[in-house]
């Protein structure tokens, strides 16, 4: 049997086929790097993601011939909301390193609900809270691999599997179904929701790649690498370092009888084959890679990956040099732990790491204990109420409004000056985009539309225009997302909503050229998407091609 993997990981995507001999070959890959919009916020294209997959996946089965299953593996927990209508997703996908909903995780944790922002639980309804607020829409949610699957079969296959579902925050802890307490609690439509299936076994049918091939097995990166390198005995344990550091350890029997620790170690699901599941232990640091990736993009340190490994053998020792792996946010070096015991809250913060780059004793992986040390701004254990409590998040919170408020007043008269001095640059241009972005974020689309929109100094105009100050990497997908919030955000209230629309389909149009253009430049094919007849074909460079149509079927 030759089978197709898709591996889907937090910068790349590739391909390989895996033979019947257990060899890999023609492997291909296209980069998926994620984008950073402001600190503590991890965004990817996830339509830019399914039709870069879609297009390697294509092109090896046309140059190796037809296979006979596909296998996906996937980052976990990052998060995709989609239209099923029209097959795109409503907003940036958010990965699993994204701190944004920290503040609405420390809220549940009051409440009793346990939750952190790399689950997807948050993360689904932070999107569908700034799309589909009533949840009327029937949008879709799921993590990479469902995204994956839906996309490429054209609609028809809906499913997940334990080892992803198990770190969503939204399944039971047995991770055969969704635990309908927490979506109500977040108001989450299970119908929303993928079903939860074995990891391997016939999962679907995978319409859009030649030949039809099935779905054969789903698993999240890390239990899947777990089978890669043997360790699916009990005690048996793996380490990898990619983009993040994920250490897993397989456990015997069921699910293991412990709560997430405060040295950051959690029960996952490993894999399930026949309803029976295989079940580990893991902890995670969220900066592995991305710290030599740090080393050589924004310190330039280093040209190139492979100049870390000659530098650090270039020395007998660190001389007593710390590096704390916080890359992402502060979050790596401390650790929090949110219980409830019956009318009391405990609110307890075992801290490791200090303010100010101060580091006292061992490395304990967390995700929202960056929000905890914020929120208590002192070490040790502190012991609230939960009136204290929610006195202490009103007046963090409050706080937090404040600095918003002095960054949107700087902004605003810094972008004020640049358009009575009557120049055009790039600093300009990103401070007004910078701007918007504050306004959309704080509620004021109509003001965040009125700036991109300016004549002189609007980044979508500039961008439109293709003038020299909106030149900057980046600048111009960013401002065309900034724009299609703003324009969502603005419906609610418009005089003429037809004209807002009409705006917002013009900005997502410019968004699928510029990533279309930077697949074909990437992958030097052209991968289209578009919404036509399925089975119609168009010319790219004298050859017939594929068009792809990712609308449901039905």
């Amino acid at each position: 049997m030759s089978v197709l993997i898709i591996d889907v990981g937090t910068s790349s995507i590739r391909v390989a086929r895996a033979n019947p001999d257990g060899s890999l070959s023609g492997e291909r890959r296209a980069p998926a790097l994620p984008q950073t919009p402001a600190p503590g916020l991890v965004e990817f294209d996830a339509d830019a993601l399914a039709t870069s997959a879609l297009a390697l996946a294509t092109q090896s089965i046309e140059a190796d011939g037809p296979a006979d299953g596909v296998a996906i593996t996937n980052q976990r927990a990052s998060t995709v909301v989609w239209n099923p209508a029209t097959g795109r997703a409503v907003a940036p996908g958010q990965g699993w390193q994204d701190l944004r909903t920290v503040g609405d995780c420390l809220v549940l944790a009051a409440d009793g609900l346990r939750l952190a922002p790399n689950h997807s639980a948050t993360k689904v309804a932070n999107i569908l809270g700034q799309v589909d607020p009533d949840r009327s829409t029937g949008l879709l949610s799921g993590t990479i691999d469902t995204w994956l699957a839906w996309s490429l079969s054209g609609g028809s296959t809906f499913v997940t599997d334990a080892s992803n579902a198990s770190l969503t925050g939204l399944a039971t802890n047995a991770a055969d179904a969704w635990n309908a307490a927490v979506l109500d609690a977040l108001n989450i439509p299970p119908e929303s929701l993928a079903t939860i299936g074995d990891s391997l076994g016939a999962l679907g049918t995978l319409d859009l790649l030649p030949g039809a091939p099935p779905l054969l097995a789903v698993l999240g990166d890390q239990q899947a690498s777990m089978i890669g390198q043997g360790a699916v005995v009990p005690d048996a344990a793996k380490i990898t370092f990619g983009t993040g550091g994920m250490l897993d350890v397989c456990t015997p029997g069921d699910r293991p009888a412990v709560p997430r620790t405060t040295a950051g170690c959690f029960p996952i699901a490993g894999w399930s084959a026949g309803g029976q599941r295989t079940w580990a232990l893991e902890a995670i640091m969220l900066s592995a890679g991305t710290n030599v990736e740090w080393l050589r993009d924004d310190l330039g340190i280093i040209d190139d990956t492979a100049q870390s490994d000659e530098l650090a053998a270039s020395v007998d020792d660190a001389d007593g040099v710390v590096f704390v792996p916080a890359c992402l946010a502060a979050e790596a070096v401390a650790s929090a732990e949110f219980t409830q015991l019956e009318d009391a809250y405990n609110f307890e913060l075992n801290r490791t790491g200090a303010k100010g780059g101060e580091f006292e004793g061992g490395w304990t992986p967390r995700k929202y204990d960056a929000m905890a040390t914020w929120a208590l701004g002192t070490p040790g254990r502190v012991r609230m109420s939960r009136a204290e409590f929610d006195t202490m998040l009103a007046a963090r919170k409050a706080a937090l409004d404040q600095v918003k408020a002095r960054a949107q007043k700087i902004l605003e008269d810094g972008v004020t000056r640049m358009k009575a001095s009557g120049k055009v640059n790039e600093s300009a241009a990103t401070a007004a985009l910078s701007l918007a972005q504050i306004y959309v974020d704080t509620g004021q689309a109509d003001k965040a539309v009125a700036v991109l929109e300016d004549e002189q100094l609007g980044p979508l105009s500039l961008v439109k225009a293709g003038h020299a100050a909106a030149q900057r990497e980046g600048l111009g997908g960013e401002t065309y997302k900034t724009a299609l919030r703003a324009y969502i955000s603005s419906l609610t209230g418009a005089a003429d909503s037809d004209a807002v629309i009409k705006k917002a389909t013009e900005v997502m149009a410019a968004m699928k050229e510029k990533i279309e253009h930077k697949l074909e430049t990437a992958l030097g094919v052209h991968a289209r998407v578009r919404l036509v007849e399925p089975g119609s074909t168009t010319r790219s460079e004298g050859k017939a091609v594929r068009v792809i149509d990712r609308r449901k079927k039905g």
